[in-house]
């Protein structure tokens, strides 16, 4: 079983910011080049327009900056929450309990570790999803697991 989740996936279109990011570039364009001249105001407000065109097509301005995912197969735990942080990988092989809870993860490692891993943030159905693949995961290894919550009606 394998589960892939990425957490920068692309947003709705947003026609107003779309519309917005439009008027600011064309108006910076006339007004800043042609009228005023000012070479540094027509690029900030550029930028500006075309950021905002950008997130209003549902491109994720976090992805110029990195990659944000949750990667579960039967061999590891591959995870990397935030955009400036570390990709963490734990095999399975070292998992010794597991605990889960409906907005967390709690895997104790054999040699007396243990990591927190937080997925409040997420949506119910993916956070759902996540729990469900760890917990079939664990059955499948044997790894103890301690279902907290409505996790344990799963």
């Amino acid at each position: 079983m394998e589960f892939k989740y990425d957490l920068l996936k692309k947003q709705a279109r947003s026609w107003y910011l779309l519309f917005f990011g439009w008027f600011i570039s064309i108006f910076s364009i006339y007004f800043d080049l042609m009228v005023d001249g000012d070479l540094f105001k027509f690029i900030v407000f550029f930028l500006i327009g075309m950021l905002m065109i950008f997130r209003g097509y549902g491109f994720p301005l976090e992805r110029l900056f990195g990659k944000k995912y949750i990667h579960i197969t039967a061999d590891n735990l591959r995870l990397k929450p935030r955009l400036m942080e570390k990709e963490r990988q734990l095999n399975w092989g070292e998992i010794n309990t597991v605990q889960l809870w409906p907005g967390k993860m709690v895997l104790f490692t054999k040699n007396n570790g243990s990591q927190s891993i937080d997925i409040s943030k997420l949506d119910q159905s993916i956070r759902h999803s996540i729990l469900d693949s760890i917990a079939q995961i664990t059955e499948q290894k044997g790894i103890k697991t301690v279902k907290h919550g409505y996790v344990g009606q799963m």
